[in-house]
């Protein structure tokens, strides 16, 4: 992975799923958001019986494109049996999070934003594999900036799984 290039003036804050290595950084770990396989509840209920028999050849999947096929998320999907492909194909999540929700099949979603939402109900709750810590990198300099302390526990708070938040 790319050195982290985080200086004054230039970003204040870095996210990334490693921690950085060298330079005059403070790295704190915010979060470790969670994944599940989701569904629209009018999709689950039409689905009901062929959810209950995880029968995966039967049901529509929401999915990243062919260049994202290396996200864990996609393997995961891969590795279930019979899994019959995506029909809908997306080149980021949030088009995988519209599509799961307008109706269009089960998709992999981060927990911390599925579980705001009545309209989506988890089919897999909690794929374990996926989860990956989050860390939070700024420059020495600004570590006790008031700024970058909010935004910091803002994502940590986010990234905690509280519904209530």
């Amino acid at each position: 992975m790319p050195t982290s290039r985080v200086q004054p003036s230039k970003a204040d804050i870095l996210l990334r799923p490693l921690p950085p290595e060298g330079g005059d950084l403070v790295t704190r770990r915010v979060g470790r958001p969670t994944f599940g396989l989701y569904a629209a509840t009018a999709y689950a209920a039409r689905h009901r019986e062929v959810l209950k028999a995880a029968d995966w050849t039967r049901l529509s999947f929401v999915g990243l494109d062919e260049t994202r096929a290396h996200f864990a998320s996609e393997g995961w999907l891969r590795s279930l049996p019979g899994w019959p492909g995506a029909w809908l194909r997306c080149s980021y999540a949030l088009g995988i999070y519209d599509g799961v929700l307008a109706g269009a099949g089960l998709g992999v979603l981060a927990t911390y934003a599925a579980i705001r939402v009545p309209d989506l109900v988890p089919v897999v709750e909690t794929i374990p594999e996926l989860a990956q810590d989050i860390w939070l990198t700024t420059h020495r300099a600004l570590a006790d900036s008031p700024r970058i302390r909010a935004v910091s526990d803002s994502i940590g708070r986010i990234w905690s799984g509280d519904p209530a938040i």
